[in-house]
């Protein structure tokens, strides 16, 4: 269950997320909205990417910025490239399997390049 009580997000005097409150039960699969209402603002605070101004977020009942085991539970796919482009799939993959401290994140890459069959040795993009 993902709970949000009164957010709200400014970027200077730009307001992009204002006074929110809802509650969003499982099996809830979609946000929808007109362009420029805070949606994306919205996702990246209840993944934790960025704090909300005011007001407070639950998902899975804690802090997704306190909490790293509610991170770890959290999938955030952008609707466009918005995280390190400049990195090739192996070192993408290889920089989020670090980021969840797995053991070896370069295997981990690996593994998972193979599973949809991309040759890890490939540094094209």
């Amino acid at each position: 269950m993902i709970e949000v009580h009164e957010v709200s997000k400014f970027f200077g005097n730009v307001v992009a997320v204002s006074d929110v409150s809802c509650t969003i039960e499982p099996g809830v699969t979609a946000l929808l909205g007109p362009n420029g209402a805070g949606k994306s603002t919205l996702f990246r605070m209840l993944c934790g990417l960025t704090p909300p101004s005011r007001g407070t977020l639950r998902v899975l009942g804690a802090d997704p910025r306190r909490d790293r085991d509610v991170r770890g539970r959290i999938g955030l796919v952008p609707q466009q490239d918005a995280l390190f482009d400049h990195l090739s799939a192996v070192e993408f993959v290889t920089v989020a399997a670090a980021s969840h401290a797995m053991a070896d994140p370069a295997a981990v890459a690996a593994r998972a390049l193979g599973v949809v069959d991309l040759d890890p040795n490939n540094p094209k993009r």
